[in-house]
């Protein structure tokens, strides 16, 4: 095998030059110190959202009373009604899940079958676009429309204006934060998982297309 001098003078082997190994070495271990560290912050937004739901389930209510939820619903959920102490289990459940899930994307039980991938992939990108469309408002709760509350914009009866405006303020320095970050995290993890995919895949075609092109010679 011979070597061609590169343009810098560094020698190259086929073409390739030593700093385009680099570059390419850096660009490689970059992408998945980005997909880890979202994953992993994704994973404690799911552990700390499972433990809350698990001390409602179990009985207590660390952060209830500042959950933003409509009169009845709000009444519920402090009365620990069955319906409520329900939905709190199966949000324990959905947290396992999505722990399971930030894992997965963080680059544990690797490899990961092609069913595996596309499941991992769809169920970031649900979560992630429910999530953003929780913190900016189009679910009802979220930053557009807390400001609008405090701001008097939208009508609140007489009754609940104390608490509507408290629940906002919440919502505001909280909720939507937290919502916006954790959807932030699966996306920038699946969207680094879905090219960290693709780059495997061009990769191994290349190197089978290298031996191929060897056995020829």
């Amino acid at each position: 095998m011979t070597s061609i001098p590169s343009v810098d003078g560094v020698p190259s082997v086929d073409g390739v030059t030593s700093s385009d190994a680099e570059t390419s070495v850096d660009a490689v271990s970059a992408t998945p110190r980005v997909q880890t560290a979202a994953a992993y912050v994704a994973l404690v937004c799911a552990l700390a959202y499972g433990a809350m739901k698990l001390d409602w389930a179990w009985g207590g209510d660390f952060l209830m009373r500042q959950t933003p939820l409509p009169p009845t619903a709000r009444d519920e959920l402090l009365g620990h009604t069955t319906g409520s102490v329900i939905q709190d289990w199966a949000s324990v459940a959905l947290s396992l899940v999505g722990m399971a899930a930030a894992l997965h994307l963080a680059g544990r039980f690797r490899p990961h079958g092609k069913i595996r991938r596309w499941a991992l992939l769809a169920g970031s990108w649900a979560g992630c676009a429910f999530m953003v469309a929780r913190a900016v408002g189009i679910l009802g709760y979220g930053f557009v429309n807390d400001v609008r509350l405090l701001a008097g914009a939208v009508p609140v009866p007489p009754a609940y204006a104390d608490l509507a405006r408290d629940q906002a303020r919440w919502d505001l320095l909280l909720w939507s934060p937290y919502w916006l970050l954790f959807g932030t995290c699966w996306a920038v993890a699946a969207w680094h998982y879905r090219h960290e995919g693709r780059g495997r895949r061009r990769g191994r075609a290349r190197g089978r297309g290298r031996l191929r092109g060897r056995g020829r010679g």
